[in-house]
């Protein structure tokens, strides 16, 4: 499930639909946006919102965004929802899928309805936006805010991948490679993990080099594994370095002189926790450290500060 407030790097889902360069207005909001992803979220938050007024509806949803997010302005949950609400009256697609989101969460202030959220979702797929595909076909294969219709849960999420979204991409290997909601299919997942971690989606990169680690869905491939956990662990992904340890203390018979290493990326890990998903990676180097020289466990620590 996702909330289409990126798109690419930093991007509202307003930002991510079809430019229509006949629209002076729409343009202008594009040129709005352009500061936002420059940093200058004064002055983006300063030309967007006359354009908003105007009645532009790209305008009204990055608007919106700006004030869910406090981007040139202070949080107002309230006027997020209303410029959203004044998009999707609009037809804009985004606003349409944020207020979607926003009701499947119960986010923004609006109640979790996922009724209300399943009927967003419907009227922006029939303008083929991509990530209200998603989240719809995600709605489909477990049953919420509709009844449960896994051929086209899965139908909707091939769909969405067709249209390129990388996000869907993800999701979809991550469904087909944990069996989670459709059968499993480790060869599909990780193909479609190579596509999104392409794309510089951080968990799909880190997700991708697992299973070239493990040889799921294809050879066994530590360097391609080590490749991406490393694109990962750029990225500030914390799982990613530890991972790196692990790859490297599981094949340490064959690469005996980069134990020193696999215990720097450890105290990598533990120095940069807890991760996305809470895990806390504290005294986990404890025991590997335990085996090691003192001028190893100090090499390792040193070297930890320069990944």
């Amino acid at each position: 499930m996702i909330r289409s407030l990126v798109c690419a790097v930093v991007t509202v889902a307003a930002l991510c639909a079809p430019v229509h360069a006949e629209e002076s207005g729409d343009i202008a909001a594009i040129r709005a946006r352009q500061l936002f992803i420059e940093g200058k979220a004064d002055e983006a938050f300063a030309a967007i919102r006359p354009l908003a007024e105007q009645g532009i509806p790209r305008a009204e949803v990055i608007l919106g965004f700006f004030y869910e997010r406090g981007i040139g302005t202070s949080v107002d949950p309230a006027l997020a929802v209303e410029w959203y609400q004044k998009g999707a009256d609009h037809g804009h697609p985004a606003g349409l899928h944020n207020l979607a989101y926003s009701y499947e969460n119960g986010e923004l202030g609006l109640p979790k309805d996922l009724a209300k959220a399943h009927e967003l979702y419907l009227k922006a797929v029939e303008l083929e936006y991509a990530p209200s595909i998603h989240n719809l076909a995600r709605q489909y294969i477990y049953g919420e805010g509709t009844a449960m219709d896994i051929d086209l849960g899965r139908a909707l999420i091939e769909r969405a991948v067709t249209l390129g979204d990388p996000e869907t991409i993800s999701d979809y290997a991550y469904i087909l490679a944990t069996g989670d909601g459709l059968p499993v299919d480790l060869p599909k997942a990780r193909k479609l993990y190579g596509i999104a971690a392409a794309h510089g989606i951080d968990w799909a990169m880190r997700d991708y080099g697992e299973m070239q680690e493990l040889g799921e869905g294809g050879p066994v491939d530590l360097a391609g594994a080590e490749e991406w956990y490393r694109a990962a662990q750029a990225t500030g992904y914390v799982m990613a370095g530890f991972d790196m340890a692990e790859l490297l203390w599981a094949n340490a018979a064959t690469l005996p002189d980069r134990q020193v290493e696999a215990l720097a990326w450890c105290y990598w890990a533990e120095s940069n926790g807890p991760d996305v998903d809470g895990t806390d990676y504290t005294g986990r180097c404890a025991d590997p450290a335990a085996v090691r020289t003192p001028d190893d466990v100090t090499k390792a620590q040193a070297m930890a500060k320069t990944f």
